[in-house]
C-alpha cells in the first residue's frame, strides 16, 4: 500500500531537489533517526511511521518507555532543526538563503506540535 501524502511543506520542484538530496545523504551513510523524522515531515508522512514501541517488559520494568527512540529523536530535531536540514539539502540554502529559513521556522512549527502530541 502506498501511503504518500502531499507535503504542505515544500513545492513539486523542492520536492524533487529534497528527494535527490536525500538519496545522496542516504548514500554517505550517515542518516540517523532525526534525519529520517526530519526527512518523513518534509514529504508530509507520519513522522511515528518509521519507529516502533519498546514492548519487551523487561525493558519497560527497567525505565525505558513505549516511545522512547521516537521522542528521542524528537528532541534531537526540535533542539537543532537547521544543522538537519542543512547537512541533508546543503544546496538549498546556497541556493535561496530566505526559503532555506522559512522551511526551517516551519519546521519548528510542527515539531513543536509534535512534542506537545508526544
Amino acid at each position: 500500500m502506498h501511503t504518500q501524502t502531499q507535503s504542505e511543506l515544500i513545492s513539486r520542484d523542492e520536492r524533487r531537489a529534497f528527494e535527490a538530496a536525500w538519496r545522496a545523504y542516504v548514500a554517505t551513510r550517515t542518516a540517523n533517526a532525526p534525519a529520517f523524522l526530519l526527512q518523513a515531515l518534509i514529504r508530509g508522512r507520519d513522522p511515528k511511521r518509521g519507529f516502533t514501541p519498546v514492548t519487551n517488559t523487561a525493558k519497560l520494568a527497567n525505565g525505558q518507555w513505549a516511545w522512547q527512540g521516537y521522542e528521542g529523536a524528537l528532541f534531537s530535531l526540535r533542539y537543532n532543526p537547521r544543522r538537519y536540514l542543512q547537512a541533508i539539502w546543503p544546496q538549498l540554502q546556497s541556493t535561496d538563503a530566505v526559503r532555506f529559513e522559512t522551511i526551517v521556522a516551519e519546521l519548528s512549527a510542527r515539531l513543536d506540535l509534535l512534542k506537545k502530541e508526544a
